[in-house]
């Protein structure tokens, strides 16, 4: 029971630090890259559920493991090696004070009057 739920607040902690990273990409596009992210996590589960489901049957519990430990040590090679998408490249540089300021609603000009 203790492994359960120190699993779940493993996975709920990663799930909390890769929304924040994937935040920092593009603040003002929040929906939209959580839309991606949600739907990139949820194929990543599909791909584990359906290859552990196929694995199990061909070489059962221990196959399962071995292709588990596979699994992350594919990924823990490409961490080390950062040849994962460049995160750190992609984000933007803080805003420079003239280009937070808020901006001035437009004036209409004596040609504008007329139109809708």
């Amino acid at each position: 029971m203790l492994g359960i739920v120190l699993l779940d607040l493993a996975v709920q902690g990663a799930h909390i630090s890769n929304q924040s990273e994937v935040y920092r990409l593009r603040p003002e596009a929040r929906s939209r890259l959580t839309t991606a992210y949600m739907c990139v996590n949820f194929m990543g589960g599909v791909v584990g559920s359906a290859s552990s489901a196929w694995v199990y049957g061909v070489g059962g519990w221990s196959a399962v493991c071995s292709a588990g430990v596979g699994f992350s040590l594919v990924a823990i090679g490409l961490w080390l090696t950062e040849a994962r998408w460049p995160l750190r490249a992609m984000r933007h540089p803080p805003p420079t004070p003239a280009a937070a300021a808020p901006l001035e609603p437009a004036v209409a000009t004596h040609r504008d009057a007329g139109r809708p």
